[in-house]
């Protein structure tokens, strides 16, 4: 579906309301802090415009540092760790659950 004349027009005008701001990151860093935003609920937009106001200091609910050292060790990617470190838990959480116990929160 394609969008219309009008539509056209107001995407041009919010568009020119607006100011992009670029920045370059490792992708590492990029994964974790979408990673981040995700976790809280939010838009990356909103998680860094979050952090900035709220003293300027985001904190990753991760220990980047411990995983980077971690990946060089094993050679797999931040994704990979990620996804395996997910996939891991979510294994003995069911465990837990199947053994009717509550796995931490």
């Amino acid at each position: 579906m394609s969008a219309t004349e009008a539509q056209i027009r107001a995407a041009k005008k919010w568009n020119k309301s607006r100011d992009s701001i670029t920045i370059r990151i490792e992708k590492e860093t990029g994964q974790a802090i979408r990673a981040a935003a995700a976790a809280s609920g939010q838009t990356v937009t909103a998680y860094i415009l979050d952090a900035i106001q709220n003293g300027g200091g985001a904190s990753l609910p991760v220990d980047y540092e411990a995983i980077q050292a971690h990946i060089a060790v094993t050679g797999e990617s931040f994704e990979a760790f990620l996804n395996r470190a997910v996939k891991d838990t979510i294994g003995r959480d069911n465990q837990l659950i199947q053994m009717g116990l509550k796995p931490n929160p």
